[in-house]
């Protein structure tokens, strides 16, 4: 189906939902009737209504499983930045992110949800609709997945990928000498976080009203629609780099996992550092530190590749290296880096900034 008449087809089945409630049509006629209409229209037909999906996997590949939850207390919601369709499509790019971490390229997915029965069918109409285009675009289609009924809403997903036998990129055997690779500029979600946190009046003092419009687009843009970096999994993968992650809990407490998994330290150049212009200027209207921003909480969905000096993959850069030491991250200035991301169970989210 065309990308024009799939949206046709959502506008009718969002009009048809009116206002009715989860509870007004039950389990089974949400699928047949609403959601499962728009998954295949855009995902396609792998099994859809069965209670598995089937996706083919080549005998030279290794399939790569992954599994993540999209928080309904995530904090752009928390602030109002984030629509249901953009929340469904965050979901998939959370999850997709960790099949590039491991080299790996998309495959599928399925999809688990649970709704309070007295929801507006709308909504999750638009939710499970922004997750079906996302999975589409990104070439990860949804495949299948379950829906229930619960006292409270809770949405994740199981992704699927391929890497060619024995080259899944892991967590392991990073040495001293080795160097640290950023696939792109960092900070930006840490930033964002505490732009859209400040009221109104205290981010526009001294910033004229149309530059501070710029930097909410940009800076929502960085924090709603964080960008997986499915277009590097294959470089990471062919490179030879015994370590990957993304970053999706903050630069310093992504970096502080590998060193301490691995018994080393990890020194960062911030001279090196790519950060985008809008986080630059956001952040000297805040007075933040971003040595600490970076040390702090923010999903910004960068990978991280550890290897060898001739091992950096292609559309990466040099940012650092691993020096012997105990598991702590820090700066070739001699500053330690304030590690202070998000670990859940400990805080509530806005507690971290």
């Amino acid at each position: 189906m065309s990308s024009l008449a799939a949206q046709d087809l959502f506008d009718s089945v969002h009009a048809a939902a009116g206002d009715m409630s989860l509870a007004d049509v039950g389990e089974k006629r949400l699928l047949a009737d609403f959601l499962l209409p728009l998954c295949r229209a855009v995902c396609g037909d792998h099994g859809l209504g069965d209670d598995a999906g089937v996706l083919s996997v080549r005998g030279d590949s290794d399939l790569v499983v992954t599994t993540d939850r999209a928080p309904s207390d995530l904090l752009a919601r928390q602030f109002g930045l984030m629509s249901p369709m953009e929340f469904g499509s965050y979901l998939v790019r959370v999850n997709v992110s960790d099949l590039a971490a491991e080299g790996a390229s998309p495959l599928g997915m399925v999809v688990t949800s649970a709704f309070k029965p007295d929801e507006r069918l709308t909504y999750v109409i638009e939710v499970m609709w922004g997750i079906y285009v996302e999975s589409y675009q990104l070439e990860c289609p949804v495949v299948g997945g379950d829906t229930k009924a619960a006292a409270a809403e809770s949405i994740s997903a199981t992704a699927f990928g391929v890497v060619p036998t024995g080259m899944r990129v892991g967590r392991e055997s990073v040495k001293p000498g080795m160097h640290v690779f950023l696939s792109g500029p960092v900070g930006h979600a840490g930033v964002a976080l505490r732009w859209f946190k400040r009221n109104n009046e205290h981010r526009r003092s001294g910033v004229k009203a149309s530059a501070t419009r710029d930097l909410d687009a940009d800076l929502r843009e960085y924090l709603v629609r964080p960008r997986p970096r499915v277009d590097l999994a294959s470089a990471l993968c062919t490179s030879g780099c015994p370590c990957a992650m993304d970053i999706t809990d903050g630069l310093g407490q992504s970096l502080l996992e590998i060193a301490q998994s691995n018994g080393v330290d990890i020194e960062l150049d911030y001279d090196r550092l790519a950060f985008y212009p809008t986080v630059c200027c956001a952040a000297e209207i805040l007075g933040l530190d971003m040595h600490a921003v970076l040390g702090g909480i923010g999903l910004d969905l960068e990978l991280i590749a550890i290897g060898d000096a001739i091992s950096m993959p292609q559309g990466f850069y040099d940012a650092g290296r691993v020096i012997a030491g105990g598991g702590s991250v820090g700066f070739s200035d001699g500053r330690i880096m304030p590690v202070a991301g998000y670990e859940h169970f400990s805080k509530e989210p806005c507690d971290f900034l």
